[in-house]
């Protein structure tokens, strides 16, 4: 009886002990593919990336020779401080560093929020975001994820705690987070939703869209097509990318049947597209995929005056599911 009594006291340390049992090895294994590993499995997406930003500005039509290109082409003028390195080790280890950075700024915005009271509750708070997958596979990739995760955190937090046309330097710095957050915008978009149903929103949305269309435009002078050409032609290639990864993300394809079940990598990443692919509706992802968009919208307006952190996380759930 008395051990039962005890065993709730003890459990948040034991959690503690968990999440860094978890999180430590993962943690090493990841920065170290994502500096060192030099195989095809290290810092799979920053190389991507890299490639395709140092072709960009050198004036190489990217989506018509690399089938990685996804991004839309505002997106290399933001990646270009992140990657602009003559050498790829050289943007792995500032990518490393950043990201180090990163992570400090989610766990602060996390402490800020959940303000924990006691040593244990801030550790615990602290080592969740290291000890989850997602975030450890994102930092060995080398993915933009966690910091646009950041800057979305940073922007939508930061217009809850300011009042439209009365503080003008925060609004600017929520207004560059948010910004920069549509790096992803298959990310992101759906979250823009949150800043149009607040006050003075539409022009907050209005000065978002005329940053990026800046960026754009900017993005266009280094290739020879027109700003129009390239957004079809990476609509063209993200629509072929989202079918693909539908299909089974990139993995091997070669699935072997034991025991009656499939074993192979055809699941997709279990998306509003994997679904159409499996009932072979292909052709109606970028339908289903704005129509979702646009239920998220509705069903924020109807919720707008929700907490804050509620609306985040439905966005967050439905948007895993849109693209």
């Amino acid at each position: 009886m008395s051990r039962r009594k005890h065993l709730p006291k003890h459990l948040p340390k034991l959690g503690i002990a968990y999440l860094i049992c978890a999180a430590l090895p993962r943690l090493i294994y990841e920065f170290s593919r994502l500096v060192w590993e030099s195989g095809s499995l290290g810092a799979i997406d920053l190389k991507q990336r890299y490639e395709e930003a140092q072709l960009w500005f050198s004036g190489v039509p990217v989506y018509e020779q690399l089938y990685s290109a996804v991004y839309p082409p505002a997106s290399y003028v933001m990646f270009w401080p992140l990657l602009g390195y003559p050498t790829l080790a050289a943007a792995r280890w500032a990518w490393a560093v950043g990201t180090i950075l990163v992570l400090v700024g989610l766990i602060y915005l996390l402490l800020k929020e959940t303000k924990p009271n006691t040593i244990i509750g801030k550790l615990l708070i602290g080592i969740l975001p290291l000890a989850m997958y997602s975030t450890t596979i994102s930092i060995g990739n080398g993915q933009i994820t966690i910091h646009v995760l950041l800057s979305l955190m940073a922007g939508l937090l930061g217009l809850r705690a300011c009042r439209w046309h009365q503080d003008w330097l925060r609004e600017i710095l929520t207004l560059l987070c948010l910004t920069f957050s549509l790096i992803k915008p298959t990310l992101s978009v759906p979250f823009l939703w949150l800043v149009l149903f607040r006050p003075g929103g539409f022009w907050r949305v209005s000065l978002i869209s005329l940053g990026y269309g800046l960026l754009a435009l900017l993005a266009t002078m280094f290739q020879s097509d027109s700003i129009i050409s390239l957004h079809l032609l990476w609509l063209q290639r993200g629509v072929e990318g989202a079918a693909w990864g539908s299909e089974g993300g990139g993995a091997d394809r070669s699935a072997e049947v034991s025991g009656g079940i499939l074993w192979g990598s055809d699941l997709g990443y279990n998306d509003l597209h994997s679904l159409f692919g499996a009932v072979g509706w292909e052709e109606w992802n970028m339908i289903g995929s704005l129509s979702l968009l646009l239920l998220i919208g509705i069903w924020i307006f109807f919720h707008r005056a929700v907490n804050l952190w509620i609306l985040i996380g439905v966005t967050a759930i439905m948007t895993r599911m849109f693209v």
